[in-house]
């Protein structure tokens, strides 16, 4: 991709975000990532009432995905 049509892309990217519908746009899409990241947290969190050997697995399977 040539410089100038690169430039001509980022420059019509900067004009969408300076509108308020750009600046309403990201916010919602911000905002639904950080809603998804609560969901998700929220349902690990509450694993701890499926009881002790469904979170035991669970953490075993955490344990050997992730490096120490």
């Amino acid at each position: 991709m040539s410089t100038a049509i690169a430039n001509t892309h980022l420059v019509s990217v900067a004009r969408f975000y300076e509108s308020t519908i750009g600046k309403k746009a990201v916010m919602a899409a911000t905002g639904l990532i950080l809603f998804g990241f609560l969901i998700a947290h929220m349902l690990g969190n509450l694993q701890i009432f499926l009881g002790r050997s469904f979170l035991s697995c669970c953490t075993s399977g955490l344990r050997s995905r992730l490096p120490c």
